[in-house]
């Protein structure tokens, strides 16, 4: 299999080594401070935070309550139905939630209170599922979409310095491989994979607390894929981003994430990490507690 993505990304002919030294050669994805300027309530750059989610409960999800820590990737594998797919859009406030509490390191937030807006100060991130709809404004060009959640950074002494912008993003287009590297074109021109990598961009330069992933390989191919998984990680490791992953594909799950927790009925019914994390273990658990609850 991976010989086969190796002929089709033509990455080890390109960059002269494997895929797996492609994957782990990481990548420095904050090139702005975080927060617009002024803002009292948003916090400042700084190393990662250990992160809990306690009490949370919606239609779906019942009383779940788990921890992430800094630089830590949580999966969450349940099957459709079984409240997975809820949990992002919660902890950003695009869901109302009927009760519960987001702890980012001292700071404790009431998740029934969140909104997006009050989520991005807190830098709080979100890559949805869909990115045409909710992810990205395509009719703005590439280098208005990365560089939104940081143009505050840039408007000093009544200036809009959108030299500064242009050329955040051109770097951002470089570090994050956006192909073609055209900052001034619209983004609706580019492919889907190079879409959710400007989206990650956007996030990413931004220094999140928190990235809050739906499905964030879907609809991209092989090598998209592959550079999604390194972007990521990078965070992690470098940054100490808590992130929480939630995908309906266990295989990947078992590949990027430290630890799994599987969902069920809106509680969560199994924890997996280490040698027993993978697709088969994952998926087992998964129709295991469907057929305990059945």
């Amino acid at each position: 299999e991976q010989a086969l993505v190796d002929l089709i990304v033509g990455t080890s002919a390109r960059q002269g080594g494997s895929a797996a030294a492609d994957e782990a050669r990481p990548v420095e994805v904050t090139l702005a401070p975080a927060g617009p300027a002024g803002a009292e309530d948003t916090p400042g750059p700084g190393p990662g935070q250990h992160v809990a989610v306690e009490h949370l409960s919606d239609g779906r999800l019942k009383d779940l309550s788990f921890e992430i820590g800094a630089g830590e990737i949580l999966g969450v594998a349940g099957l459709i139905g079984s409240g997975a797919e809820d949990l992002p859009y919660l902890l950003f406030g695009a869901h109302p939630a009927l009760s519960g509490t987001l702890r980012l390191g001292s700071e404790k937030l009431d998740i029934t209170a969140l909104s997006p807006q009050r989520s991005v100060r807190q830098r709080i991130a979100l890559v949805p599922a869909d990115r045409q709809l909710l992810g990205l404004a395509e009719r703005l060009t590439l280098w208005e979409n990365i560089v939104m959640l940081v143009e505050d950074e840039h408007y000093r002494g009544g200036v809009f310095h959108r030299g500064e912008l242009v050329e955040l993003a051109r770097e951002a287009v470089q570090r994050f491989e956006i192909r073609p590297p055209r900052t001034h074109a619209v983004t609706a021109t580019f492919s889907g994979g190079n879409q959710q990598k400007a989206l990650l961009a956007k996030w990413l330069i931004a220094g999140p607390r928190l990235l809050l992933l739906h499905e964030p390989t879907q609809g991209v191919d092989v090598g998209a894929r592959r550079d999604i998984y390194r972007f990521v990680k990078s965070a992690a490791t470098l940054n100490q981003t808590s992130v929480l992953w939630v995908t309906t594909d266990f295989g990947e799950l078992a590949e990027v994430c430290d630890r799994v927790i599987i969902l069920s009925e809106g509680r969560t019914t199994e924890t997996l990490a280490g040698e027993e994390l993978s697709d088969d273990a994952i998926t087992a658990a998964a129709l295991r507690q469907i057929r305990e609850v059945r």
